[in-house]
């Protein structure tokens, strides 16, 4: 997703008639967007992505689409306030791309149903429990992603808020190694 908004910001740029050496220099400078599949440190090899800006279904499928090559190495964090969607359109990229799904909220149930069948599921009924429970059972070289495909009034003040207390998890978890 990244990679489509450099090339759609880059071909308005070019249209207004901006020298390509600028637009080079621009995108070398950008450093991504905070909660949006936001590296925040490794933990014993396990690299930690933070996309808690994925509060809907379609969010978090963008999300596994960019871990697709990756193949089945990541362990997906979802879950907070349902939003009345379904979580079975995830299922085919579960398939390629998660060992496991950890889920937190008052939407875990919801999301291990739709989910059945799919990866193993984790229930946790929090942010630390998953965080902790995830840095346990992973394995050098896998990922760790938070995008709950949720919104997060039931934990959170809203997503900002759960994406910093997700990377101060991981902080800490780096401290201790």
């Amino acid at each position: 997703h990244n990679l489509e908004n450099a090339m759609a910001a880059a071909l308005l740029a070019f249209a207004r008639g901006i020298k390509s050496a600028a637009v080079q220099k621009a995108f070398k400078a950008f450093k991504g967007v905070e909660h949006r599949i936001e590296p925040c440190g490794t933990v014993r090899g396990v690299a930690c992505f933070n996309d808690s800006k994925a509060t809907n279904v379609d969010s978090t499928l963008v999300a596994l689409k960019a871990f697709e090559n990756a193949g089945k190495r990541l362990f997906l964090i979802m879950g907070g306030l349902h939003k009345g969607s379904s979580y079975a359109p995830l299922k085919p990229w579960l398939e390629k791309t998660a060992k496991a799904v950890l889920t937190i909220g008052s939407a875990a149930r919801r999301i291990e149903e739709d989910l059945s069948g799919t990866v193993h599921v984790f229930p946790c009924q929090d942010l630390a429990t998953a965080v902790t429970t995830a840095l346990q059972v992973a394995s050098k070289g896998d990922a760790l992603l938070l995008s709950p495909a949720c919104a997060s009034f039931d934990q959170f003040t809203d997503y900002e808020d759960r994406g910093l207390r997700f990377k101060a998890l991981v902080a800490a978890a780096a401290k201790n190694k």
